[in-house]
This record gives structure tokens, sequence and C-alpha cells, in this order.
């Protein structure tokens, strides 16, 4: 009950226009400093998300994961293939509609398959590009920075930053740094293929 007399007797004891206006204008001080805050989160996030270097970060680090799906939806044992044409044909003298939405499936399925297949040969084509040109360059900075960036999205197994610091005989801000210098290389050759 004090806390409330203390709250109580801070305030004026009538509101006068110059109180109240005096209190708008503060809470408009502050809900712009909030505004603003937030127009700037927004404009950071927008910017990371248009950033070519991150772009290419992202697509890298899908690298693996789609070589891994490439191979399990590729590979059919005879089994597997005999079992699907018998389903076909089951599906084929069916119901119309199941026909349909089996065809429209298989399609869409085809198509993904046919896009991460692209996607595959983009990567590894803007890898190549950057390798060829790093090895032109003779630049031992140059070169480590591919090695970096390999290690970390194109081996089959993933390795951390710390890993590949340590194997680079590297400090782990200066591997930060190399995929970062070489992510922005590679997305122009992203761009470019």
């Amino acid at each position: 009950m004090g806390d409330s007399n203390q709250i109580l007797s801070g305030l004026p004891k009538s509101f006068t226009r110059e109180y109240l206006l005096g209190v708008i204008e503060e809470t408009a001080r502050q809900a712009a400093k909030e505004t603003a805050k937030e127009i700037d989160e927004i404009h950071r996030r927008e910017a990371r998300r248009t950033d070519p270097g991150k772009s290419a970060q992202r697509m890298l680090s899908e690298y693996r994961r789609l070589k891994i799906a490439q191979k399990e939806d590729i590979q059919i044992t005879e089994a597997e293939e005999l079992e699907m044409r018998w389903k076909y044909l089951k599906d084929l003298m069916g119901a119309p509609d199941r026909r349909i939405a089996t065809e429209e499936t298989a399609y869409m399925r085809e198509r993904k398959l046919q896009y991460n297949h692209y996607k595959i040969q983009r990567i590894e084509a803007a890898i190549d590009m950057y390798r060829r040109e790093c090895e032109n360059s003779g630049n031992e900075e140059a070169m480590r920075r591919y090695r970096v960036v390999t290690m970390r999205y194109m081996e089959e197994i993933e390795k951390t930053v710390e890993e590949i610091a340590e194997k680079e005989n590297v400090s782990v801000r200066s591997a930060y740094n190399d995929i970062n210098t070489a992510c922005k290389i590679i997305a122009v050759y992203l761009s470019a293929v």
C-alpha cells in the first residue's frame, strides 16, 4: 500500500493541458524510437537475406543433403522397381481420380528430382570454377580458402569450423573469414552458371 501512495504522490493534483501534452510528447518519442529500432532490424534481416555471400552459403550448405537425396532417389533395387511397376498397373486399373492424383504426385516428384540435380550441377560447376581461379592465382591463401570451403560444405562428412581451423593451422576466426570470402566469390560464379 505504501508503494501506491508514493506513486500517487508523484502525480500532479490536477492534470493540466501542459502536463498531458508533455506525457503525450514523451510517449510519442518512445514510440518513434521503438519504431525506428524495428525498421532497422527489418533492414538488417533483409540485407542478410539478400547478401550474395550468405545466399551462396545457404546453397552450399544444401549440397550435402541434395547429394544424399539424389543417391537415395536414384538407386532403386530390382525388387523395388518391380513393385513400383505393379503399383503403377494397379493405379491404372483403379478409379480415374486416383490415377490423376498418382500421376500428379509422380510428376511433382520427378520435377523435384530434376531441380535438385540442376542445383547440384550448378554448385559443382561454381566450385570447379573457384578451384581453377585459386589454382591459377598461385596464392596459398586462395588455395586455403578453397580447401576450407570444400571441407565445410562439399565433403561427404561435415566438419566443424574448429576442426577445419585445426587442420589448416589457422584460428577459428580466420577459418570463418575464409568461408565468408570464398562464399562471396562463389556467389559470383553461382550467378553466372
